[in-house]
C-alpha cells in the first residue's frame, strides 16, 4: 500500500499486534460479514422507509444503532485484516 505507511492509527495498530496472524485473520473476517450484515440493514431500513413513505423512531434508532455498529466492525476488520496480511 503506502511505502512503511499505515492508514490506521497507531492505537488501534497497537492493539491488534497483540494477536497472533492466524486468528487475526479469523477476527477480520468475522467483522468483515457483521459490516456487510450491518449495511443489508441499513438498506433494509432505507427500502422499509421509503416503502411506508415515512421514517418512524423505531427506524432511525435500527438506523443509528446498524449503522454505529457496521462503522466499528469495518474499522476492526480492516486493522485485523491488515495486521494479518502484513505477516
Amino acid at each position: 500500500m503506502y511505502a512503511g505507511r499505515s492508514f490506521i492509527p497507531a492505537a488501534i495498530e497497537q492493539q491488534t499486534n497483540r494477536v497472533n496472524p492466524q486468528s487475526s485473520r479469523v477476527v477480520g473476517i468475522i467483522l468483515a460479514v457483521i459490516a456487510g450484515w450491518s449495511a443489508f440493514r441499513a438498506l433494509w431500513l432505507l427500502y422499509v422507509a421509503l416503502t411506508f413513505d415515512g421514517l418512524f423512531g423505531s427506524l432511525v434508532i435500527s438506523a443509528v444503532v446498524w449503522g454505529g455498529i457496521g462503522v466499528v466492525a469495518a474499522i476492526g476488520a480492516v486493522a485485523f485484516l491488515a495486521r494479518s496480511g502484513r505477516s
